[in-house]
């Protein structure tokens, strides 16, 4: 008597009407295929139960279709998790589970454990829903060419081999099997990865973070890009105390608010659309561009995790993606990923060249032609609108050492100065002398640097403006030859009008 007789049993009600003698034949495989069929036809609507185990039975189970051969083994996985003790501290705990991962896989390999479950359990639990008894031609059930054979392996030296055939062609509401070496024929409800490849298993969810995609942007104390696309690495850091960002690329810049915003809500959530390989080697990653990464981003939750995505070679609209904590190289559509694979420093910068806070600034030094003029800013406390904790000061400006007037006309002065907008990205490398140089000196509690701003001829109506020796872009000559009347007025304490 073959294993997997053995392990045949016959439930539901199909056998309290037939009594003993159905179960018998199931059994022992005995009896004429006339009277299993006419036996089976009567218990149709009965649940028969082919095999009965616990999952913890299992020793493997072996699945070939199509795509080759993959085992499913448990193994021991153990994992610590630190516990508070009595006396306020913490200790380590460790517990030790069995899982089940794929043989052929490295221990590493990110298996999505609930499909593996689904389908382990078609080897320790498999009813059907019909017996449609002996058959004189399995290969019109699709069973002598069967898209699946499984062999189960128990921990007591059974085993049970079974062959998935077609779809029921009546209501397709299962796949026809019979065990190996029999002709009776049963339909039965199998999880459909059995007939899969074995990276069906693999867990394909690369980030899914548990904010909004309003919300990523408070949590994130810090993002850096890199690779061959970011000759110079961008690193952005966020600042809590005053909710104010610092783009870093080759020097600092002003950062896209928006473009950031769209950057990190596509981090929220990602899904691969396919697996490339798993537990790569070293030819795998040279194979995927992961050897060199065209891009990476890097970025930290305030207070939490901190997660690393790498991407390589496109190909078909796919690009290779791995991510740090699991060893597999993914593919993913272009379109989801290139808000950080295909970007660049002048894309995520705010067109502005520089920004500064007027109320930060203590002086400003606007230089035309070797000609420089300084304006100085001083403060007072305002004693009855200060509160414990909000100071606010009365603001007084110099020009030259000449008193002006601060309040609308310094300051739209000063918006027509900080209004400069880049027009174009450029490779250029700046020459001569800069026309305009533009330098702030910030307040001490603002622990700040002093800021350079050059601007230098670059063609027709064309100037590329430097920040700190570092080249923003270009812009439009309009902003900067009107820089020197504007002055002139200022100094004159004539008001300034801005488009």
């Amino acid at each position: 008597m073959k294993h997997a007789a053995k392990n045949l049993l016959v439930v539901g009600a199909g056998v309290v009407v037939l009594g003993g003698v159905l179960a018998a034949l199931l059994l022992t495989g005995s009896g004429d295929g006339e009277e299993t069929s006419s036996a089976a036809e009567s218990s149709s609507s009965s649940s028969i139960s082919l095999v009965s185990r616990e999952e913890e039975d299992i020793t493997s189970m072996e699945v070939t279709n199509q795509y080759g051969t993959y085992t499913i083994v448990p193994y021991e996985h153990v994992s610590e998790v630190e516990v508070s003790d009595e006396s306020g501290g913490t200790t380590t705990e460790t517990t030790t589970n069995t899982l089940y991962r794929i043989a052929e896989y490295g221990d590493s390999a990110p298996l999505n454990t609930y499909t593996t479950e689904r389908v382990l359990e078609c080897g320790f639990s498999l009813n059907a829903t019909r017996n449609i008894g002996e058959v004189a031609d399995l290969s019109e059930y699709g069973l002598t060419d069967p898209q699946a054979t499984i062999k189960v392996n128990f921990n007591d030296g059974t085993d049970f081999e079974y062959l998935l055939g077609n779809e029921n062609a009546g209501d397709g509401s299962g796949y026809y099997m019979c065990v190996s070496g029999s002709n009776n024929v049963y339909i039965v409800s199998v999880d459909d990865e059995i007939f899969e490849d074995k990276t069906t298993f693999i867990n394909k969810t690369l980030l899914s973070l548990s904010y909004s995609a309003e919300e990523i942007g408070t949590v994130v104390d810090g993002l850096t890009l890199s690779g061959t696309q970011y000759p110079d690495p961008i690193e952005i850091t966020f600042n809590e105390e005053d909710s104010t960002y610092t783009m870093m690329a080759g020097h600092e810049m002003e950062l896209d608010t928006d473009e950031y915003s769209t950057i990190l809500a596509t981090l929220t959530s990602l899904s691969a659309d396919d697996v490339a390989y798993v537990c790569p080697t070293a030819e795998d990653l040279a194979a995927a561009g992961l050897d060199n990464p065209s891009a990476v981003v890097e970025f930290s939750i305030i207070d939490g995790d901190t997660y690393r995505l790498s991407a390589g070679r496109s190909e078909n609209g796919m690009t290779h993606v791995m991510v740090n904590g699991k060893d597999a190289v993914y593919l993913v559509e272009d379109s989801k990923v290139s808000t950080w694979t295909q970007n660049s420093a002048y894309n995520m910068r705010s067109k502005f060249v520089k920004l500064p806070m007027i109320t930060e600034v203590q002086s400003m030094t606007v230089t035309i032609n070797g000609e420089v003029t300084e304006f100085v800013l001083s403060r007072t406390k305002d004693e009855e609108k200060s509160t414990e904790d909000s100071t606010v000061y009365n603001y007084e400006v110099t020009g030259n050492g000449k008193k002006l007037t601060y309040d609308d006309y310094f300051q739209k002065y000063y918006q027509s100065i900080i209004g400069i907008q880049l027009l174009e990205e450029t490779d250029e490398e700046p020459t001569g002398e800069p026309v305009v140089t533009l330098t702030y000196h910030y307040y001490d509690e603002f622990n700040r640097p002093d800021d350079v701003i050059s601007f230098y001829e670059a063609g027709t109506r064309r100037y590329l403006a430097q920040t700190n020796g570092g080249t923003d872009g270009l812009v439009s000559s309009t902003y900067i030859d009107r820089i020197a009347p504007n002055t002139e007025k200022m100094l004159n304490d004539e008001r300034v009008y801005v488009n």
